[in-house]
């Protein structure tokens, strides 16, 4: 859906994924991807930083930690 430019759409999936799955890092993570294409990138931080939260030794931590240090939000990652 984010390809397609359908951003609104993709938001609310994810979102309604994240709801479902709230301790999976699955949804944050395409959350956060989400937020940042749509140039929300404090949304797209708290995001990131939940998987961290909920996941620390999960295989796809080290890909929030790029994305929040790519944003600027590097404080503490």
């Amino acid at each position: 859906a984010v390809q397609a430019g359908e951003m609104d759409k993709a938001l609310a999936i994810c979102r309604l994924w994240a709801l479902g799955m709230p301790e999976d890092v699955g949804p944050l993570l395409s959350l956060g991807r989400v937020h940042r294409a749509r140039g929300e990138t404090e949304e797209a931080i708290q995001a990131y930083r939940r998987v961290l939260e909920i996941a620390p030794d999960h295989p796809a931590v080290e890909n929030a930690r790029t994305a929040i240090r790519e944003m600027g939000g590097g404080r503490g990652v």
